[in-house]
């Protein structure tokens, strides 16, 4: 099994921003062998052009890659998590990062302090108080017109404006309910981070 923080280092490859783009689009995270396989398919089906599950490998820290990856590769994979081109995918990370949360449109995980509270709102009118704990979980503080209850923890990679919310897992009462992802109609539509 690979080192985990070696995995981190080899993820750099790509930017976060653009591999949790990525992982949102495919519908889980990229982990193992097949999910590169898998996702391999899907980024032809949708655009057109071919980047290999060995090449996705090397990309995701699934296996350990010497060489920097091309431009080519990035473009497709940008334009695959719904950008122009790499280019613009790297602006986006660059403005957004910078911004200390006063940028709403996206709330970098990473950033977040533990205890932080943020405020989700999604269609049509569901509201979440959630409080970050570590490692991309967060306590249910609150949860209005949602199937997600007061006290689940749930683990969530992304917050952005405008996408489904996905929770990877939600774990309640001790027990664990699977991932949770709001349908085409749940995206969300406000994100603040509380005082």
């Amino acid at each position: 099994m690979l080192n985990i923080n070696f995995r981190k280092n080899i993820t750099k490859m790509i930017p976060e921003f653009l591999k949790n783009r990525i992982e949102l689009k495919y519908g889980k995270p990229i982990r193992y062998a097949k999910d590169c396989e898998e996702l391999s398919v899907s980024i032809k089906k949708q655009c057109n052009a071919n980047v290999s599950a060995t090449t996705l490998k090397r990309l995701f820290g699934i296996i350990v890659a010497e060489n920097k990856p091309r431009l080519y590769t990035l473009d497709i994979l940008a334009v695959y998590a719904g950008f122009d081109c790499f280019k613009s995918a790297i602006n986006k990370e660059n403005i957004e990062e910078n911004s200390c949360f006063e940028n709403t449109q996206q709330i970098i995980i990473k950033n977040l302090l533990d205890k932080q509270v943020i405020k989700v709102k999604y269609h049509p009118d569901s509201t979440l108080l959630l409080k970050y704990c570590n490692n991309s979980e967060f306590l249910v503080l609150e949860a209005i017109n949602s199937k997600l209850s007061k006290s689940d923890l749930v683990t969530i990679l992304r917050l952005e404006h405008s996408f489904p919310l996905v929770c990877e897992n939600v774990h309640r009462n001790g027990y664990d309910l699977g991932k949770y992802v709001t349908d085409k109609n749940g995206q969300i539509i406000h994100l603040s981070v509380e005082s």
